[in-house]
């Protein structure tokens, strides 16, 4: 039995980021593929190690992007070291119908085959080995172009 199959490309562009960051994988997991092209073997690969995620060093200037798979979902986090901005994190989404964003805040993008919905961000800061809870947002910033916008509280003395 034959079916149709229907797909649809849309593309996440990252604005203003680093065009050749560092690709690494997060691990490697025990799972290998191979890969076989035609019948010459001299072109066949074997024993691939493969990663459940993979991290992208510097991305933007000290902002490291991960992303990785939990369950069916692809997730990804934003790894913020000192120096870095997140303000600098935008993005631009190309060959869809619209986007927009959920009362909970959800970043909800229309494809011709049905909507892709991106959680919430949620996001915080390590202050003396604890995580502080950071109110953070996707915000449209232009036609089909979002930022995450994080409120930072000003800093507080944390005593132990």
């Amino acid at each position: 039995m034959e079916g149709k199959i229907e797909r649809d490309v849309s593309r996440l562009i990252f604005l203003n980021a680093n065009r050749n960051p560092g690709i690494f994988p997060v691990e490697e997991s025990k799972l290998k593929v191979n890969y076989f092209k035609g019948n010459n073997r001299s072109g066949w690969v074997c024993n691939v190690p493969t990663s459940p995620g993979v991290l992208y060093k510097n991305l933007y200037n000290n902002i490291d992007l991960k992303v990785y798979g939990v369950e069916k979902q692809i997730e990804y986090d934003w790894i913020v070291r000192p120096g870095g901005n997140p303000e600098d994190i935008r993005f631009h989404l190309k060959n869809i119908k619209s986007t927009s964003i959920d009362r909970e805040g959800n970043l909800v993008i229309e494809t011709s085959l049905g909507k892709v919905k991106h959680k919430k961000p949620a996001a915080f800061q390590m202050i003396k080995n604890k995580k502080v809870k950071i109110k953070s947002r996707f915000k449209r910033t232009g036609k089909e172009k979002i930022s995450m916008d994080f409120l930072l509280e000003p800093m507080t003395k944390i005593t132990n």
